[in-house]
């Protein structure tokens, strides 16, 4: 296992990822990480994620329109997506062990892991959408 000294850009973009609580891709962490530090490169961006990625400091996934997202919470979680606001929230609960245990039961195979992906309306939004239609019929009367 090669050893990385802790460098001041990846702790800088680590602060960022830790201190946002959202989930951003590389170029939102990049802008981020600019405003504290101007002379820093995208590469340096991109090569830092990968590396926190790869030693468990955050989380890397599959974002359908960016590529990929990056989350400062490295606890095996996963994520909603709101389709109106374009936001991920975290997940906090898992159904996955019994989700596992059907699969592997039915199809015979072994899970080794799981990545769950839910999609939907966040509340912020669905308050949105339930106060326009009340304004719509407010309209109408």
């Amino acid at each position: 296992m090669m050893i990385r000294r802790n460098s001041r850009q990846r702790q800088l973009i680590l602060d960022v990822m830790r201190g946002e609580g959202i989930h951003l891709n590389a170029d939102q962490v990049y802008q981020k990480v600019k405003q504290a530090d101007p002379s820093i490169g995208i590469a340096t961006v991109y090569r830092n994620l990968n590396l926190l990625t790869e030693m468990g400091e955050i989380q890397k996934f599959q974002d359908r329109s960016t590529g990929f997202m990056y989350d400062g919470n490295p606890k095996k979680h996963h994520h909603f997506y709101c389709r109106y606001c374009k936001r991920y929230f975290d997940v906090s609960f898992s159904v996955e062990e019994q989700m596992i245990r059907q699969v592997e039961d039915q199809m015979g195979v072994s899970v080794e892991d799981l990545n769950i992906s839910l999609e939907g309306c966040c509340n912020e939004c669905k308050d949105k959408q339930e106060k326009e239609k009340e304004r719509g019929k407010e309209q109408w009367n």
